[in-house]
């Protein structure tokens, strides 16, 4: 039996969990088990306490510890270090992506409204399909952005 490969989403906002998850549950649960995290003291406690995730989904606007001191934190720990960390965020600002960038997100997309947006970006990750977006040819209303040589 293979090992049982472990996915983190962290995220405050029910509705979005439930649509997170709702996704989830249609497209890879066959594939992964999903760790659910509320807040950022909560997402570091599911790291600590379970194996390596294959991937992080990650909002920056949580309580408690916000998703860019989680991603700082995370990218100080070796363990992490290859760890592909997904942000999903409502704030699309082209500073806001480039800091996540630059402090060690791998993906940043603006926080889908709808199933059939995180159905999209788990169908993307599921099928190795998350890619780069030059910041300048797309408008910032769909954000798709990923930190280069990270695929």
């Amino acid at each position: 039996m293979l090992p049982v490969k472990h996915l983190v989403i962290a995220e405050d906002d029910i509705d979005d969990i439930f649509m997170f998850k709702y996704a989830f549950d249609d497209i890879c649960s066959d594939l992964f088990q999903l760790h659910i995290a509320t807040d950022g003291v909560e997402l570091m406690k599911i790291l600590r306490n379970n194996p390596v995730p294959i991937a992080i989904f990650l909002d920056l606007n949580m309580p408690r510890r916000s998703g860019q001191q989680c991603l700082k934190e995370i990218r100080s720990n070796d363990k992490f270090k290859d760890v592909p960390v997904i942000v999903l965020s409502g704030t699309d600002t082209e500073s806001e992506i480039n800091n996540c960038l630059e402090i060690g997100a791998n993906y940043y997309y603006e926080k889908p409204e709808s199933y059939q947006g995180f159905k999209n970006i788990l169908l993307k990750f599921t099928n190795n399909e998350l890619a780069p977006v030059n910041l300048n040819s797309h408008p910032r209303s769909k954000v798709d952005v990923s930190k280069k040589g990270n695929q």
